[in-house]
């Protein structure tokens, strides 16, 4: 489905690209969103699975929690992230990457 069609809400594609393609970091919090659906992670298996910084995953994180794109899972060193997508925000958000031409494993290389 092409995020333009009438199943995806207008807002929240909005919203999708003025988080993930108009913003300075998108594409690296787009690649920190495509690793969090596919499973909860802690703050330092992201920034090695990305190798990136650990404080560089912990601001994306944080910018994307504070805008709902992400909820924060337990205390202390426990502490996991998860997106807050529903099935359908996920198609979104994978249309999207694919209107950009890009595959989201290779966006934001170097974009920190």
């Amino acid at each position: 489905m092409h995020p333009a069609s009438p199943g995806f809400d207008r807002r929240f594609l909005r919203a999708l690209r003025l988080t993930f393609l108009a913003s300075r970091g998108g594409a690296m919090r787009a690649r920190i969103v495509f690793l969090l659906l596919e499973t909860p992670m802690h703050v330092q298996a992201i920034a090695n699975a990305l190798q990136i910084d650990y404080k560089t995953a912990l601001y994306h994180i944080e910018r994307m929690q504070k805008e709902g794109w992400i909820l924060r899972d337990g205390t202390g060193y426990g502490v996991t992230y998860k997106t807050t997508f529903t099935p359908e925000q996920r198609a979104a958000f994978h249309a999207l990457a694919g209107e950009m031409g890009q595959s989201l494993k290779s966006m934001g290389k170097g974009d920190e």
